[in-house]
């Protein structure tokens, strides 16, 4: 649990729980699946396995994260409480994506980020389902698109209808209208049915300011 506020306030109490620093990114690998201790470490790069524990522990007391023994390994795992986030996590991250134009020169993507990416910037549009792959940086993701949702997962899928990857996906989730023309320029590459490009527009899209 982080530094109490003193205030009979619902952002107040939110904060003693969340506004720990790292605490928000341990929630967002979470969102998108269990994982292991060392699965947290490798996907945040600068945390201090202390500080990690240390997180872990007060989200666990906090009734936000639970600890499960599977072979002898330890998995954390969000709560009802802790899924019950996900709504003002989506809506931070939109507002923090509103910003990110480019990376900055030291900033990394890592599976579990562009997994998160590809859960929070879902529009309501309803498409075909279908599989798609995002690969950027090194890293790699996968959404199975439902008609009106998308569960999306860190790592690479079975069988994508569709792999996208390239500097240009910034730039078509800020507008989804210039895909094409990504794709026809070269920013950015496709593997897959191109038809589904339309679906992909339609399904994703985080705008800039």
């Amino acid at each position: 649990m982080g530094r109490e506020y003193d205030q009979f306030c619902g952002l107040a109490r939110a904060a003693e729980v969340l506004g720990e620093r790292w605490t928000l990114l341990i929630l967002r690998d979470l969102s998108v699946g269990p994982a292991r201790f060392t699965d947290l470490k490798s996907g945040l790069p600068g945390i201090a396995a202390t500080m990690l524990t240390a997180r872990l522990r007060g989200l666990e007391e906090a009734g936000v994260v639970e600890r499960s023994q599977e072979r002898k390994v330890g998995t954390y795992t969000l709560t009802a409480r802790g899924r019950a986030a996900f709504p003002a996590l989506r809506e931070l991250s939109l507002w923090g994506a509103s910003t990110m134009a480019e990376p900055r020169p030291a900033e990394v993507v890592t599976d579990r980020s562009l997994a998160a990416m590809l859960a929070t910037t879902r529009t309501s549009a309803r498409v075909e389902p279908f599989v798609v792959e995002i690969r950027a940086a090194g890293a790699a993701a996968h959404a199975t698109v439902s008609a009106d949702g998308a569960d999306a997962a860190p790592g690479s899928a079975d069988a994508p209808s569709l792999i996208l990857s390239g500097p240009g996906l910034r730039a078509a989730l800020a507008e989804p209208s210039a895909t094409r023309r990504l794709v026809s320029e070269g920013h950015i590459e496709v593997e897959g049915s191109p038809e589904l490009l339309v679906s992909f527009a339609a399904a994703f899209h985080a705008p800039l300011e």
